[in-house]
C-alpha cells in the first residue's frame, strides 16, 4: 500500500472527466502542502497519496464483499 500510494501520478490521472479544476486545485494544493520547499520531492511531481489531501489519514483496509478490498480513511486530527 505504501508503494502504491507513493507512486507518482500519470497525466491522465490528472486530466481526465471525473476531475474538475476545483478537484485539480485540490490535488495541486495538498501537494504544494507536501513538498513545500524540498527540490526532491518537488521532484517526483504529484503522488497518488496527494489525493487524500491533507484533511484524510489512511487508516487500513477492509475486506468486503466478493474479496474486494476498501480503502478506509479518516479525517486528520487538527
Amino acid at each position: 500500500m505504501h508503494l502504491q500510494l507513493h507512486t507518482p501520478i500519470q497525466d491522465k490521472h490528472f486530466f481526465n472527466e471525473e476531475l474538475n479544476e476545483l478537484d485539480r486545485a485540490f490535488l495541486t494544493s495538498a501537494f504544494e502542502s507536501r513538498v513545500a520547499n524540498n527540490p526532491t520531492l518537488r521532484g517526483r511531481g504529484v503522488l497518488r497519496l496527494d489525493f487524500l489531501g491533507d484533511k484524510y489519514a489512511f487508516e487500513g483496509l477492509v475486506r468486503g464483499a466478493r474479496g474486494v478490498w476498501e480503502m478506509k480513511t479518516t479525517r486528520s486530527q487538527p
